[in-house]
């Protein structure tokens, strides 16, 4: 059981899996777990890495809205900053290993034209 190109949409290995299951895999190859292998940098070539249970990062696709207001330079207070509320979400990622279940990646903001 071999599927390539790690970085496929979701809907795309979800499509690949259920022609899998349909075409009768496990029927025709009954196991009781599976195990599956990624590219790990810095482990000597030859070797490889087991656990249970989930296993570093993935990918999924999220919007976020949030609703800034500005305010005077003076009263920073007053203000909601959208860029100190995102990146405390982008902290997690920075201070959480891969193998411990939390982290969570922003790779791109994008923000509406200003109302003034």
């Amino acid at each position: 059981m071999v599927r390539e190109a790690d970085c496929l949409e979701k809907s795309t290995a979800a499509i690949i899996a259920r022609e899998m299951l349909a075409d009768g895999l496990f029927e025709r190859f009954p196991c009781d777990a599976i195990f599956r292998m990624h590219n790990r940098p810095g482990l000597a070539v030859g070797k490889f890495q087991i656990r249970s249970g989930a296993m570093m990062a993935g990918s999924a696709y999220f919007d976020i809205a949030v609703t800034g207001r500005g305010a005077h330079g003076a009263r920073r207070d007053a203000s909601i900053d959208p860029v100190v509320i995102t990146s405390h979400i982008a902290i997690v990622s920075r201070n959480v290993r891969p193998v411990d279940t939390a982290p969570v990646g922003i790779t791109r903001f994008t923000r509406a034209p200003p109302t003034t």
